[in-house]
């Protein structure tokens, strides 16, 4: 397993190159801001309905998504993909 971030990519509103990721990549968790556009929400809400594939959607508060306090959640995060004695370095390698 991977731990995967794409840096702020411009997408219609139909979200075809988000849907075509989401479909690549098949993430278990999504973590999204609480604070987005409509089609982002209807987009994330069509996926609960594929009885196929349903990802974890979860919302953290706007500000979370900072630069410093995203990549501090990444590399507190329990990965159980990595092993518990790696470093810093090589979570972000």
């Amino acid at each position: 397993s991977s731990l995967h971030y794409m840096a702020d990519t411009p997408d219609n509103h139909d979200l075809h190159l988000l849907a075509r990721v989401i479909e690549e990549v098949k993430p278990q968790v999504i973590i999204t801001s609480a604070k987005q556009e409509r089609c982002l929400t209807r987009y994330l809400q069509s996926l609960d309905s594929n009885q196929h594939y349903k990802p974890e959607v979860v919302t953290y508060p706007y500000a979370d998504f900072g630069l410093e306090v995203g990549k501090q959640r990444l590399l507190s995060a329990h990965l159980p993909f990595l092993p518990a004695n790696i470093s810093e370095r090589d979570k972000l390698s």
